[in-house]
């Protein structure tokens, strides 16, 4: 019998068939329902509700994504696709080099253009997208 498990750590496919693992070639050419597909990125068409930073992260990871990094987010807000960019910053899963009284500070988009940038400590939740490289 085979199984087919997707490998968050390679980005790939893996089948088993006849004793062996195997990585799949074909990865999907079109993005999940409720993606966007902005050339190899798949990037959620709407914003996910609030979360703090790891609690979006293993959502995302929990789905077989990512939380969005500032590029893909911001590649996504400059496509026209989707919905929701602009009005309130999102979470990326970039942190700035800085840790402000012992709390980690995170790269936030959104709130009055693509490319409008903030940060939130890593207790603070906000609104988040979760990518996909296909």
């Amino acid at each position: 019998n085979g199984a087919i498990y997707y490998n968050t750590a390679s980005n790939k496919f893996r089948g088993y068939q006849n004793g062996a693992w195997t990585t799949l070639g074909g990865e999907p050419e079109v993005c999940p329902s409720g993606m966007i597909t902005v050339g190899d990125i798949c990037i959620d068409s709407n914003e996910r509700s609030a979360a703090t930073v790891l609690n979006a992260t293993n959502l995302c990871a929990n789905a077989v994504f990512h939380l969005c990094g500032s590029g893909e987010w911001i590649t996504g807000c400059g496509s026209g696709q989707g919905s929701n960019w602009i009005g309130a910053y999102e979470l990326t899963n970039e942190a700035n080099m800085e840790v402000y009284g012992g709390y980690q500070y995170y790269i936030v988009l959104g709130n009055s253009s693509c490319t409008s940038i903030s940060g939130y400590y890593d207790y603070e939740a906000g609104a988040y997208r979760c990518c996909f490289n296909k």
